[in-house]
């Protein structure tokens, strides 16, 4: 995000009017005995006609207390913005390729992969992302 100058002209009223950059929304963290275990992070995507895509950027939980429900406590989170955000279509995020465990369980909440990005992840193997999503249609169901 670019700073306005002194005199506030760095950016014109057009920029300011139809500038849809994506929303970060508060984001939530799981805890067990006072230890973090778990977090989500969400961004909200204005689209040209007015509706939201909530893109996931991140949701996980520590591998021993993964089976807890945390992770679907998490995702009600995510829920509960859809619900706050009646213009809210669809709710998506990117899950590398091969990571079963997580897809089994988005699919397991209603997601379904839409499409694969090549090279994505620049830094680990697979390399490539799935693209998730699940339509809301303006209120979800955990």
């Amino acid at each position: 995000m670019r700073a306005l100058g002194p005199d506030r002209s760095t950016l014109g009223w057009a920029q300011l009017t139809f500038d849809l950059q994506p929303v970060l929304l508060p984001s939530r963290s799981a805890y067990f005995n006072d230890c973090p275990v778990g977090a989500v992070c969400v961004r909200k995507e204005q689209q040209p006609d007015k509706t939201h895509h909530l893109y996931i950027m991140t949701l996980g939980v520590l591998a021993p207390y993964r089976n807890l429900g945390i992770g679907k406590a998490l995702l009600e989170y995510v829920w509960s913005l859809v619900r706050q955000t009646p213009q809210t279509t669809s709710v998506y995020l990117h899950v590398q390729a091969g990571n079963d465990e997580a897809l089994r369980f988005y699919k397991n909440h209603g997601f379904e992969i839409v499409g694969t990005v090549p090279d994505y992840y620049k830094n680990t193997t697979p390399t490539e992302a799935h693209i998730v999503r699940k339509i809301v249609g303006g209120a979800a169901s955990s």
